[in-house]
């Protein structure tokens, strides 16, 4: 994936941008002001756009940092293609190089996995239900049953930005699924859960 594609790097970077630009003039106008006893007035907000400037920095360059590793991880390559809505589904339609390929990386593979599941969790993508389909058919990891667990708990609807995946439906500083997708996503998370817990018990 490209970094100019993914909404949340270019927000990123934007909002950074302009914290740096704010931190700029507001110092410009302390400057113009002198240090005197008025330049706590503006040293304040001077503060303020540079905590912003770096919250916003420190993001970006993460994001940054993911985009990189997914554009090297192919890992998930047909994964995506499922959950994107690429392929044309069929009765026996299934990622199974996916399951695969995490398989043979053993239990980094399952907490890669965690990790995917939780970032389309965050995004309230519906393709969620896929990469909870390959839950059940590679190895239990505690990171792996906990990402489950938080998809069972979350709630449809968040105040949040639409991210690298696309939510359901989004309006009013809200993403989110609708309560039919919500119900089914609950549903092949618990089945999920229960597949996971048995692995583990069993591994024991």
């Amino acid at each position: 994936m490209r970094k100019n594609d993914d909404p949340l790097f270019k927000r990123f970077r934007s909002l950074g941008c302009m914290g740096l630009v704010l931190l700029l003039l507001t110092f410009v106008v302390l400057i113009d002001h002198g240090f005197g006893t008025d330049a706590a007035i503006y040293l304040v907000p001077c503060l303020v756009c540079f905590g912003f400037a770096i919250r916003y920095l420190i993001r970006y360059r993460k994001r940054r940092a993911i985009i990189r590793e997914e554009g090297d991880d192919p890992r998930f390559k047909d994964l995506y293609s499922f959950i994107r809505g690429e392929i044309l589904l069929t009765p026996g339609s299934f990622p199974h190089e996916a399951v695969a390929s995490l398989n043979k990386k053993g239990i980094s593979g399952s907490n890669a996995l965690a990790a995917l599941i939780l970032e389309l969790l965050e995004c309230r993508n519906p393709g969620i239900v896929w990469a909870l389909a390959v839950a059940q058919k590679v190895l239990a990891s505690p990171d792996l049953i906990a990402s489950v667990r938080s998809v069972i708990s979350a709630s449809g609807l968040r105040y949040a930005y639409p991210g690298r995946f696309p939510p359901e439906i989004q309006g009013l500083g809200k993403i989110g699924w609708t309560d039919q997708t919500e119900a089914r996503i609950k549903k092949v998370a618990n089945n999920t859960l229960q597949v996971l817990e048995q692995k583990s018990a069993r591994a024991l």
